[in-house]
């Protein structure tokens, strides 16, 4: 190598220091721009979980809650499907809102709510009212075993179907028979033929 050449390179490698310690401060200057942004991103969406978890707790509405979070509710879904612990919290929000839903149900159903009585144009009082609709479901709720809806089957009513048993599969068959059993069995009928002897 020449003199010149040498002169060149010695030159030089200062300037590619400065160049590459320059473009290492860069890339991390954009790093950490990019990590910055990724945190107030993470930072603005753990913000709207929240929003949308508190007022769900509140009003079990999950469309006002994606109103007030300001996301759409395809935005609430795929926090569901890709972040377990938010799918967690969700679960513990709908029990909070079960349990604001049960309260009112209750103080509509037992403790009523008041209306004002008008005549001719003026406020003359209040009359207590009460939801026994509401009532009745809080009663199946608490005590099923005692409140749920029944239906009586007394075997007195014959209605008869006209089936095509030729159409049937081996497994419709199979299950009509069974129902045809069961109900004989209820009646009282024994399920075949009976030998007489």
């Amino acid at each position: 190598m020449s003199e010149k050449e040498n002169k060149n390179t010695e030159e030089n490698e200062p300037l590619i220091e400065s160049y590459e310690q320059k473009k290492m401060a860069h890339r991390e200057k954009r790093a950490n721009k990019r990590r910055k942004a990724k945190e107030g991103e993470h930072d603005i969406t753990r913000s709207k979980k929240v929003t949308f978890l508190e007022v769900y707790s509140r009003s079990g509405n999950k469309r006002e809650a994606a109103k007030q979070a300001g996301v759409s509710l395809r935005q609430h879904y795929n926090w569901l499907d890709r972040d377990p612990e938010y799918a967690e919290a969700l679960q513990i929000a709908k029990e909070e809102a079960t349990e604001v839903l049960e309260r009112e149900a209750f103080r509509r159903g037992v403790e009523g709510w008041e209306e004002p009585v008008f005549y001719r144009g003026e406020q003359v009082g209040k009359i207590t009212k009460y939801s026994d609709q509401l009532l009745v479901v809080l009663l199946k709720g608490n005590k099923p075993e005692k409140y749920k809806d029944r239906v009586e089957h007394t075997g007195e009513s014959k209605s008869y179907m006209n089936i095509d048993l030729k159409n049937l599969s081996e497994e419709e068959l199979n299950l009509l028979e069974g129902i045809i059993d069961k109900t004989s069995a209820e009646d009282g009928e024994s399920g075949g033929t009976e030998e007489s002897g």
